[in-house]
């Protein structure tokens, strides 16, 4: 059996795989791992021996696929966060990343790690490869040629034992805390809705206007008034039904349709009138509903109000569905592709809202190449651009992060002229499964390799220990600080902290809202840089 697997590293990724997600899939003291449960699996297939391994290639595409997939689809979301509330969020971000650096430092001195193994250790604790890769270039240009293998060889073993303790400590930490807390995840999101949209169950109401008070008043003016959260679609008046638009002006016996979550139509039943009996919301003579695809370009990145609908052809937006999230579109919505909405308009306008945007489940579903192609490439060529720091330090920011900085700019612009950088919903959510795939299964295969060399000896121990203590302490303190010193989301500080797509996969899947995806996204690019420089930085001061 391990012959084959070494001889088939294609077979060997695809039984990790499967393994991993049954597994991932098990109630283990009422917590599933999920797709992390691959890297886990990954160990145990890797430490069968060095021949049964896969090439660093899955690993290097894996990370570069799934970084540049969720940075596109959170790109808007993390520069909208650092304008809000960026000065905070990143002052908390530099705390958690400087408190094992200065831990090791003095760890290093109890123990006698040398610079090499404690570079190692940060590297690995930090689960960040890219830091990994710079410190060997460090190593290679800076120690003598009799120890270069040597020191290599302590780099590597710490890296391989601190990673996977990273994982699992961070998930740990992160699970204990929030049973200690009983932290209510849909809540959260609910609270913070107006500020990351979340999830909205929204109905259709038909309501009589029966109060004097809010008739004679434009429609916006009202709204604002009263601050109701809600679209108005059709108006009924002695017989006739038009749509309501901001200079309608209501009147006593008016029924209007209204869409909104149910306390927001409460809100406007107390305050307007009452249900309505007649049969309004199911009159489509006049006007009809239409599910559409957004699939046209020329629509992707505009706002609602930009398209000018009610102008052109008397229509309104009622719904959009982004995945598997309800959103009560505003003036403001952005559309992005594979946004469905629905569209209320006169029956002769509907074919010209098909042209207009597209309504392909064809092309909503497919990878747009010619931005991913060069997307990617950017991205890499960022990241190996050379930096020099005071002390004549240098490092590369790595294919990670030159992609991910790249993804996050290329993601809040939308698009550039022609060129769409988001991905379809689908399309994206695709990209990053695959992308995670890869890259678990390749670090936790290539990890147990190196694991097989050092099951034994006092040297694990100290590193195990060690490992153990840097990241309870400092996911600990990071969550209590963020969470009840700065009142940051759990959801978001436990994004922030993740640092590593397993870990986030954990929290995602434990909250099920996108506030998690708002913290890693401002967490992991702030993480691989700043780790990287602390890793040289550590290295090169236990060299001296």
């Amino acid at each position: 059996m391990i012959k084959l697997l070494g001889e088939n590293p294609l077979l060997l990724f695809f039984v990790v795989t499967a393994l991993g997600y049954t597994l991932g899939r098990l109630k283990i003291v009422g917590v599933r791992l999920g797709s992390a449960a691959i890297l886990f699996v990954g160990l145990v297939f890797g430490a069968l021996g060095t021949d049964v391994t896969v090439p660093g290639f899955i690993v290097e595409l894996g990370l570069v696929i799934f970084v540049y997939a969720i940075g596109l689809s959170n790109g808007a979301n993390f520069f909208l966060a650092l304008r809000r509330e960026g000065p905070l969020q990143i002052s908390f971000i530099l705390f958690f990343l400087t408190l094992p650096f200065l831990l090791l430092v003095s760890i290093a001195y109890v123990f006698g790690l040398n610079a090499a193994t404690a570079a190692g250790l940060l590297s690995g604790v930090g689960t960040n490869t890219a830091a990994f890769a710079a410190v060997l270039d460090s190593i290679s240009t800076t120690a003598a040629p009799g120890s270069l293998d040597t020191m290599i060889a302590a780099m590597a073993l710490a890296f391989a034992i601190a990673y996977p303790i990273g994982v699992l400590g961070r998930i740990g930490v992160i699970a204990a805390f929030q049973q200690i807390w009983q932290i209510d995840y849909a809540a959260e999101a609910q609270a913070l809705r107006n500020i990351y949209p979340a999830p909205q169950n929204i109905i259709d109401q038909a309501i009589e206007i029966t109060r004097p008070e809010v008739t004679g008043i434009p429609v916006r003016e009202l709204q604002r008034r009263e601050g109701w959260d809600i679209i108005f679609g059709r108006l009924g008046r002695n017989g006739q039904t038009s749509l309501i638009n901001g200079d309608t002006r209501l009147q006593l016996g008016d029924t209007i349709a209204i869409a909104g979550e149910t306390e927001q139509i409460d809100q406007v039943i107390a305050t307007a009138g009452r249900v309505a009996t007649n049969n309004l919301l199911r009159d489509y003579s006049i006007y009809s509903k239409r599910r559409l695809f957004v699939s046209n370009p020329e629509v992707v990145g505009q706002s609602i109000a930009a398209l000018d609908l009610k102008e052109r052809f008397g229509a309104i937006v009622t719904r959009l569905r982004r995945g598997d999230t309800d959103i009560l579109p505003a003036r403001n919505t952005i559309l992005e592709q594979g946004d469905r909405i629905r569209i209320l308009a006169r029956w002769d306008d509907i074919p010209k809202l098909v042209e207009l945007f597209g309504d392909s489940y064809e092309a909503v579903s497919q990878v747009n190449l010619l931005s991913l192609g060069y997307g990617i490439t950017l991205g890499l060529l960022v990241g190996m651009v050379s930096l020099t720091l005071p002390g004549d330090i240098g490092f590369q920011i790595g294919y990670a992060g030159g992609t991910l900085i790249v993804a996050l700019i290329l993601g809040s612009l939308r698009r550039t002229g022609s060129i769409v950088w988001t991905l379809p919903y689908s399309a994206n959510q695709t990209l990053q499964q695959m992308g995670l795939i890869m890259l678990l299964a390749g670090i936790g295969i290539r990890s147990g390799n190196a694991l097989e060399h050092v099951m034994l000896g006092n040297t694990l121990i100290v590193l195990i220990l060690v490992s153990l203590l840097l990241v309870t302490i400092t996911a600990a303190a990071a969550l209590i600080v963020g969470y009840k010193v700065l009142g940051l989301p759990f959801s978001i500080v436990a994004g922030m902290i993740a640092l590593q797509p397993a870990v986030f996969t954990f929290v995602s899947e434990r909250a099920k809202t996108h506030l998690p995806n708002i913290g890693f996204t401002m967490g992991i690019p702030l993480g691989l840089i700043i780790n990287v420089v602390y890793a040289q930085v550590l290295y090169l001061l236990l060299s001296r």
